[in-house]
């Protein structure tokens, strides 16, 4: 939530609008860029009509998944609306996937998602433009979005991280994605000592560029052998992780015309099913950063613990067979 409040502070900066404008969104399905441009330029009655008509539209507006379901981006676009409503200088945002229905070239996506920006940037002879990747499709190396973006604009693409995590390698082997700070907290504990809550900075030249990449890496990866000036241009921190929150879920989800709509593409895709979100018909499922984050140390205090808790049993066992043992003797 507050990597997207900080995205939209950038792009609704007046430099940004006047030098700019134009932002490429990773989800998002390019066939549906005119849409949500009509819905920029409708005049609705109240904040509530925005939010039903909003999550009408992002019904039809998939990529992968059955949903996007994830807050931040509702309310991006939301606000985005109230930004550019009635306004002669918009910021354009360019969805820059496409409806996965037929996933027969989804081992292609980074190179669509980058032929959709690419092609665009050429058409519409863009100078500038911000695109937001999420994880690993911002990577220079091949096989991302990043990559192909760089190969066509050689020497013109920076690729910049917002401080965010790493995952746990050994959790991802067993099919859990738990995150864990960058560098196992050494960054984060550095980071506390600056004085701004907000910075940015080159790796190159940077102490924190030398450092082995360990941002999505898995064993067996070559990006083992990477640093972070290899495959990222620059830096910014943004919040710490204690201040950092996630949220899923949005108003109106749930309508009966949306659930229809769901239905629909729920019995087209393989590897989804509508009943993965019936958790969030509660309301907002949202996780402060210090859950986020620090999950993966409350299951090694858990298992140190068991490991404590087993260690004094054996002891136990071998206290009393020796107690036995010289007794008889």
């Amino acid at each position: 939530m507050t990597q997207h409040d900080m995205i939209y502070n950038l792009v609704t900066d007046k430099r940004f609008v006047d030098s700019v404008g134009v932002v490429f969104t990773e989800i998002g399905s390019a066939e549906s860029r005119k849409a949500y441009k009509m819905f920029i330029n409708t005049s609705f009655p109240n904040d509530t009509v925005v939010d039903k008509e909003l999550a009408s539209f992002l019904m039809e507006n998939q990529t992968v998944h059955l949903l996007w379901p994830n807050t931040n981006w509702f309310d991006f676009l939301k606000k985005m609306y109230y930004f550019n409503h009635n306004r002669e200088k918009q910021v354009d945002i360019l969805f820059a996937d496409r409806n996965w229905l037929d996933r027969s070239l989804l081992y292609a996506r980074d190179s669509i998602m980058a032929d959709n920006i690419i092609s665009t940037i050429r058409t519409d002879s863009l100078k500038k433009s911000l695109t937001i990747m999420n994880y690993r499709h911002a990577y220079l190396t091949p096989g991302n979005c990043g990559y192909y973006l760089g190969r066509a604009f050689p020497g013109k693409v920076a690729n910049v991280m917002i401080n965010s995590c790493s995952i746990s390698l050994p959790l991802l082997l067993t099919g859990k994605e738990i995150a864990i700070p960058i560098q196992q907290g050494r960054w984060d504990a550095a980071f506390e000592q600056a004085k701004d809550s907000a910075f940015a900075f080159s790796f190159k030249g940077s102490p924190f560029g030398k450092d082995a990449f360990d941002h999505f890496v898995l064993p067996w990866s070559s990006l083992n052998a990477k640093h972070y000036e290899d495959m990222f241009t620059g830096f910014i921190y943004y919040k710490s992780p204690v201040e950092q929150y996630t949220s899923v879920g949005f108003n109106h989800m749930f309508d009966q015309e949306n659930v229809d709509k769901l239905m629909r593409r729920d019995s087209i895709l393989t590897g989804y099913s509508i009943t993965g979100l019936e958790y969030l018909k509660g309301g907002l499922h949202q996780k402060q950063g210090k859950e986020i984050y620090f999950e993966q140390n409350r299951i090694d205090n858990i298992g140190y613990l068991y490991v404590c808790l087993l260690a004094a049993f054996i002891a136990c066992i071998l206290f009393v067979i020796h107690w036995r043992s010289t007794k008889e003797s």
